[in-house]
């Protein structure tokens, strides 16, 4: 026996078409939903009936339209219940995503590391953002805690999602195609093969978090690799090297974290793509900790340390920061005390 979807619709005659709408909602469905043949339509307005889709048990997925009167609509639905539209379908999965992501985020700040000085509305967007699968850049001076940030971020999405970390040096990157993409190889017994690199492998892993370390240090070519696979349209790498040049899909809930050294001390011989700065919608700058938090910072990592030898060590640290983002600067680097 056929089966009722509960999509009751009235065909109108408008112009010289015959539209179909929903009769509880009134939305146009269209065409491509509907699939009612024109003969279908025009014997409904002629006999001023509605038309009730049913689905085949014979045939999964197939679906096929008959009439009913429209005084037996309101027994109908009295056994059947009021049907949803898709799209009350859809804003109620909407909703119960966004409760989620709120009781997430709400929660988070127990997930904070106390070693993280990070102010609580940064440290929930940085949540949030990844909760919402958008790429993230963490963006700041050397030195200010973005790649620590970043495995912070890890380390509890590992705890609320149950994901895999993996963390790749973009700076340290010398040969992008074989870092991002993989190596031809040549053995005597297999003759030439290629083998995947480990970004290849970790972007079929669903559901994990890959930090992408020291982004704005990248040699041009890797910021070439890296487009296809960030950006939300395409989300593939092209294996060029490989036989047939296959196309590998970015795996479901795959989230990017960079960090990036963008701001005024930044003098890196290249500046970061335009293009690739813009495939990161959630950015954040964290911050450079004041002589409080950073004298803190150090005592927290060496706690047999002097308050007061902590105090002018984060001092130093600050004064080389300043005199590096002044208009004449005459020291060539500033120290962390992070290092």
């Amino acid at each position: 026996m056929p089966e009722a979807t509960n999509l009751i619709i009235e065909i109108k005659r408008e112009s010289k078409r015959l539209n179909a709408y929903e009769i509880n909602t009134g939305r146009l469905v269209p065409e491509s939903e509907a699939h009612i043949h024109y003969v279908t339509r025009k014997d409904a307005v002629e006999k001023n009936v509605y038309l009730a889709q049913f689905t085949s048990k014979s045939y999964v997925g197939k679906t096929f339209w008959r009439r009913m009167k429209k005084d037996d609509v309101p027994d109908y639905y009295k056994e059947k219940g009021m049907p949803k539209s898709k799209g009350q379908q859809a804003s109620k999965t909407i909703t119960k995503q966004n409760n989620e992501v709120r009781t997430l985020v709400r929660d988070s700040m127990k997930l904070k590391p106390v070693e993280l000085f990070l102010a609580e509305l940064q440290w929930k967007f940085l949540m949030r953002s990844y909760y919402r699968g958008r790429n993230i850049l963490l963006k700041g001076y050397t030195g200010c805690g973005k790649t620590f940030s970043a495995y912070c971020l890890a380390e509890a999405a590992g705890k609320t999602m149950g994901v895999d970390c993996y963390v790749f040096n973009m700076g340290a990157t010398q040969d992008p195609r074989a870092s991002l993409i993989g190596n031809t190889h040549f053995s005597k017994e297999e003759g030439t093969f290629f083998s995947d690199s480990e970004f290849v492998k970790a972007i079929q892993v669903k559901k994990c978090l890959i930090i992408l370390d020291e982004l704005s240090r990248a040699n041009p070519e890797a910021a070439n690799i890296l487009m296809s696979p960030l950006d939300y349209k395409q989300r593939y790498l092209r294996l060029d090297e490989a036989a047939g040049s296959p196309v590998i899909k970015v795996a479901e809930g795959v989230t990017f974290v960079a960090t990036a050294n963008v701001g005024a001390e930044f003098t890196a011989t290249r500046t970061m793509d335009r293009g690739l700065y813009d495939r990161f919608t959630a950015q954040l700058e964290i911050p450079i900790l004041d002589l409080a938090n950073e004298s803190r910072l150090l005592k927290q990592y060496n706690p047999t340390l002097r308050s007061d030898i902590c105090e002018a060590i984060a001092d130093v640290a600050i004064y080389t920061r300043d005199n590096m983002k002044s208009d004449d600067p005459t020291l060539s680097t500033m120290v962390s005390t992070r290092s």
